[in-house]
């Protein structure tokens, strides 16, 4: 009887020791397989999308396409200073998927400004009549910087609504991804513009265009590590995929900067033409592709040589630019007329000049190459194309505002 009762209890502690290993053994597999915070509602991954003024970024599907939620930022509040969203411009995700860094556009005098003509405008003059697509209904045109939609207003703006945000801080903000909430704000000492983070992982850089230079965020502690100078009115960058390089635009000076990593030692900027906007690496990192807002044209310059072997002519006001996967096409976002250009890697020959619609701004090709997004941010939505055939095969309405992409697919 006391030898059933001894082997009974050792075969429950024995199982209960089974099941601690179990326990720990099921951990470890899942551990394995995947990130804990990847969205299980999207095996095939996510695209966020900031929206400006509404201080949100949207969540899309990549599987279905659609809009999942939307992470709301700042409410009832005019202190620039206020935790979470505020007018989200530049988006950037970690390799892994877990953290979401969202820049802060600003208002004001040397701050960024979103269309394609900020910071090269003429000085205030007479106003004239126009009939063109940005009158301002009065029968009388704005003076050229301030007639853009994405001017600031700062010379004919009207009184703010004291209930509505202040648009923009010097914070930018920290999204924890599991849980779609802001966890930290990182002070950059201006308006942040764009953001990318390294290869690596370690890194987030972020164009501070009033500063002129780019900030440098440590992504294991969420602080500023420090502010490399570029260039005036710093707008783009990018990252080498060695994760030795990284490329600014520097829209005021119509140069290139190029950082080494980790020294963050910058070369002598490469001059390329007029109103430098947004940059593209080519998928081994030997080119770099840069659309010129003001000179409508595409610069492409030799990584290893660091000089411009080519520039060529594209649509009005070119923005987003990005390479497909397999190096053999180049997407073009012209602002101005409404197209994207095609351009063919290898010979440099525009293929297909596509009409898409209504202010074309970023261009993102996702990390498996099956599609490229492209933002409306006055059409508000974004289209989706199949960058073989070029065809719009989706079409996500947004509002307002959706401006940088940072996509997460998880490695299968």
């Amino acid at each position: 009887m006391k030898s059933n009762l001894y082997h009974q209890c050792w075969s429950v502690i024995w199982s209960l020791q089974l099941g601690k290993i179990g326990i720990i053994s099921m951990a470890f597999w899942v551990f394995l397989a995947g990130p804990l915070w990847a969205d299980q509602e999207s095996p095939a991954g996510l695209a966020y999308i900031a929206l400006g003024k509404s201080h949100s970024v949207a969540v899309i599907d990549l599987a279905t396409q659609q809009l999942l939620r939307t992470i709301p930022g700042v409410e009832g509040t005019t202190l620039r200073s206020a935790p979470g969203l505020n007018n989200p411009h530049g988006l950037a995700i970690t390799p892994d998927g877990r953290w979401l860094y969202a820049t802060s556009t600003k208002e004001g005098p040397g701050e960024m400004r979103m269309g394609a003509r900020e910071h090269h405008a003429a000085p205030l003059s007479t106003p004239e009549k126009t009939s063109g697509k940005h009158n301002t209904g009065t029968g009388m045109a704005m003076p050229r910087h301030t007639l853009k939609k994405h001017d600031t207003g700062m010379a004919m703006a009207g009184k703010k609504d004291a209930r509505e945000p202040a648009l923009g801080s010097n914070q930018v903000s920290v999204m924890d991804t599991s849980t779609n909430k802001v966890i930290a704000s990182i002070d950059v000492g201006g308006g942040s513009h764009h953001a990318t983070v390294t290869p690596d992982g370690q890194w987030v850089l972020v164009t501070v265009p009033a500063r002129g230079g780019i900030a440098v965020i440590a992504v294991a502690t969420h602080t500023l590590e420090t502010f490399i100078p570029t260039g005036k009115i710093t707008n783009y960058v990018v990252v080498s995929p060695d994760n030795r390089r990284a490329y600014v635009s520097n829209k005021g000076a119509d140069t290139v900067s190029i950082i080494d990593l980790p020294s963050w030692k910058v070369h002598t900027p490469i001059s390329v033409g007029s109103g430098p906007d947004h940059l593209a690496l080519s998928p081994e990192g030997q080119r770099l592709y840069v659309t010129n807002a003001l000179a409508d044209t595409l610069s492409i310059i030799d990584t290893t040589t660091e000089q411009v072997i080519a520039t060529l002519p594209v649509g009005k006001e070119p923005h987003g630019v990005d390479v497909t996967l397999d190096g053999e096409r180049i997407l073009v976002a012209n602002m101005g007329d409404g197209t994207v250009s095609v351009i063919a890697g290898e010979t440099q020959k525009t293929l297909v000049t596509l009409p898409i619609g209504e202010t074309p701004q970023h261009v993102t090709v996702t990390p498996d190459g099956k599609r490229v997004f492209i933002n409306s941010e006055e059409g508000n939505g974004t289209w989706v194309l199949d960058p073989v055939t070029t065809e719009v095969r989706n079409w996500i309405p947004l509002a307002p505002q959706p401006h940088q992409i940072a996509i997460f697919q998880p490695m299968k």
